[in-house]
């Protein structure tokens, strides 16, 4: 089978795996907590993707660029990925150092200590986050392992949904569970 098809049926694979974990998150939040938790818990969520974007500062698609026009080129990649690292490092701490001051104002524009209270478990999350979108998104995009980028994105939803069900084992209270991210 060409090459170009397989990646493709990888990346799709992955992209169904997303929305059935994505949808079997919101159901799992649905069944065994609040209404209230599971708004809650996407409001947290639209939050912590517009900041770990922004965390990134987009260098993952100057990575992405940079590691696919100069494949050949070893000494140019390494230049490149290591180039990358201090940038995104800088830009994901200020952003999440943004985000870790806008909680409050949050929590009281929103009415709702549920939200400051999730916002604040997933500080950690905003600033590795950003720093993953480099390295997945910008240097194994880069690399043309499309497979290895399918794998590792479906691993990340899988490790979502364990921390889902340790929460539920460990009966985090539903404010809290932001932490899976």
């Amino acid at each position: 089978m060409n090459p170009f098809k397989v990646n493709l049926i990888w990346n799709y694979c992955s992209l169904i795996f997303l929305a059935i974990s994505g949808i079997t998150i919101n159901i799992i939040i649905s069944i065994f907590y609040s209404p209230e938790t599971l708004g809650v818990f996407n409001q947290v969520l639209a939050g912590y993707i517009v900041f770990s974007m922004l965390g990134s500062g987009g260098i993952n698609y100057s990575v992405l660029r940079g590691i696919q026009s100069n494949i050949n080129d070893t000494n140019e990649v390494k230049s490149v990925i290591s180039g990358s690292i201090i940038p995104t490092i800088f830009a994901s701490s200020i952003i999440t150092l943004i985000y870790s001051l806008i909680i409050e104002p949050t929590t009281v524009l929103l009415d709702s200590k549920s939200v400051g209270i999730g916002m604040k478990y997933i500080v950690p999350g905003i600033f590795f986050f950003s720093i993953n979108k480099v390295l997945i998104y910008g240097i194994i995009n880069g690399f043309n392992r499309m497979i290895s980028f399918s794998i590792y994105q479906s691993l990340r939803y899988i490790l979502i949904l364990t921390s889902l069900a340790f929460c539920l084992t460990y009966k985090i209270q539903g404010n809290q569970i932001t932490i899976i991210l």
